[in-house]
């Protein structure tokens, strides 16, 4: 698709954010930032977006927000079957039918593991969503925007573009982007932290004005440190002030940066234009949590409090897809049946 294929269906335009002092966190903590420091910090960005109009739960295609009373939809994460995937080399139709028997209505395809964005790829998943009787609930890119090498930072930008053309071809309702990933170098240097920071927001302001023109909504996941925390994700939308950007709410993955899942959930909730369930076991010194590792699990076994985070969703009106993205080291034949079990009580 071309730039002129696409169609303007968002009102809005997306501008550079301001180089403002808000800070990615270090490690999956907020580095040397209390949180309200953190806040300050961003409260440039968030003042001049509020300024724009920008609601906290602007109504989007997705229909998540101001939906109060209507039910949570279910969905599988391509993710969910990555092992599987290349193992046992899986095609767009392979995947539709292994979700269609866990009885669950929702899709969501990986850029990744799709590999292709021409439109043969896009006749594929078209001619599996609806041989199985599905519904696509998202297409997850998996961009990186803290590429200090110009044309490497380009590359991401237009590659992201093109899944963005991608995902208007095959009616995505919404598209899980990234922000970037901080390097251990990064994470102990305040100003290498803070041109990591701006060059996210650079990246996603380019992609926010393609999804603009082909009428898609972007969700800015909190992973792999930019964003980290619900506060980081909000300054994120804030500082890009685009009506295409809004946040892929990660319920497990706020614990990488020192966050309970609930808390970042009940946070980020009204920006929610899509949802992620997952799961994850503390290891390590119980006296010392910050310094936890993760351990991907299935949905119930692990630390998040699953419930207070969909009563967060709840509460904020959400009523968009909510997908399941299992990670866990059990064996997906056995983990993924087990963690979809839990989400349908969850989600009755």
């Amino acid at each position: 698709m071309s730039d002129s294929d696409c169609r303007t269906s968002l009102a809005g335009q997306a501008c550079r954010g301001p180089r403002h002092g808000a800070w990615p966190c270090q490690g999956g903590l907020t580095a040397l930032l209390s949180r309200r420091r953190f806040l300050q910090g961003c409260a440039g960005a968030v003042a001049a977006a509020s300024a724009g109009g920008m609601p906290a739960a602007a109504a989007s295609a997705t229909g998540s927000a101001g939906a109060e009373g209507k039910a949570m939809r279910k969905a599988v994460c391509h993710y969910s079957f990555h092992r599987r995937h290349v193992a046992e080399k899986w095609t767009p139709d392979r995947l539709a039918q292994e979700v269609k028997a866990l009885g669950i209505e929702g899709i969501d395809y990986h850029a990744r593991m799709l590999g292709a964005s021409d439109d043969a790829m896009a006749a594929q998943i078209t001619a599996a969503v609806a041989k199985h009787g599905l519904i696509l609930s998202s297409l997850s890119l998996g961009n990186n925007f803290n590429k200090p090498k110009a044309e490497e930072f380009k590359a991401e930008v237009e590659a992201a573009r093109k899944w963005i053309q991608f995902a208007a071809r095959v009616k995505a309702p919404v598209s899980r982007v990234f922000g970037g990933s901080l390097g251990a170098a990064e994470r102990k240097d305040d100003a290498a932290r803070k041109a990591a920071w701006q060059r996210m927001i650079d990246g996603l302001a380019e992609i926010a004005r393609e999804a603009e023109k082909c009428g898609v909504v972007l969700g800015v996941e909190n992973h792999g440190g930019l964003p980290c925390t619900a506060e980081e994700q909000i300054a994120t939308i804030k500082a890009v002030n685009s009506k295409a950007l809004r946040a892929t709410v990660d319920v497990g993955n706020y614990m990488q940066g020192g966050q309970e899942g609930h808390v970042g959930t009940a946070l980020a909730a009204p920006y929610a234009a899509y949802v992620h369930l997952k799961d994850s076991k503390r290891a390590g010194d119980p006296a010392r949590p910050e310094a936890a590792k993760l351990v991907p699990c299935v949905l119930g076994e692990g630390a998040v409090d699953l419930a207070a985070c969909v009563a967060a969703l709840r509460k904020a009106g959400y009523a968009g897809f909510v997908g399941l993205e299992y990670e866990g080291t059990e064996d997906e034949t056995t983990g993924v049946p087990k963690s979809v079990a839990v989400m349908k009580k969850l989600l009755p």
